[in-house]
């Protein structure tokens, strides 16, 4: 490259800068990540702190097998036992919970009750299967 063009380009390279805004999508996707990441966190700790101290009328967001998930209501507390009536709906996705949630206490089944130990529904937490539980 010629000297003349070598300075006009070295001129014009230093006088140009990288505009802020070309950044800002890597800025708001780390950010979203961010987020995600705490809430997941934040998440997982109010469910291991209520499954230690369930109460009546808890809603335990349950993944029954694989692409399987439900919602087991709380009935009562007995000593280190968790009596639970079940949704009589099932959905394939994680994110139709709500939907189950938007069918009302009607759309649980109150003629049959299960009994889970604490201890179990800790193992359960821990192996992913509560996936959320919503305290009313």
């Amino acid at each position: 490259m010629p000297e003349s063009l070598k300075l006009s380009y070295e001129n014009i390279k230093s006088n140009t800068r990288i505009p802020v805004w070309t950044f800002i999508g890597v800025f708001l996707i780390g950010a979203g990540i961010v987020a995600g990441v705490v809430s997941e966190n934040q998440k997982a700790e109010k469910v291991g702190r209520l499954i230690l101290a369930p109460k009546k009328n808890d809603v335990f967001e349950i993944k029954i097998k694989d692409d399987q998930y439900t919602l087991y209501k709380v009935q009562k507390v007995e000593r280190d036992t968790v009596y639970f009536v079940a949704n009589k709906f099932v959905t394939n996705q994680e994110s139709g919970i709500s939907d189950l949630t938007d069918k009302g206490d009607q759309a649980f089944d109150e003629s049959t009750t299960y009994g889970i130990s604490i201890p179990k529904l800790v193992e359960m937490n821990k192996s992913d299967k509560i996936v959320d539980i919503d305290r009313k």
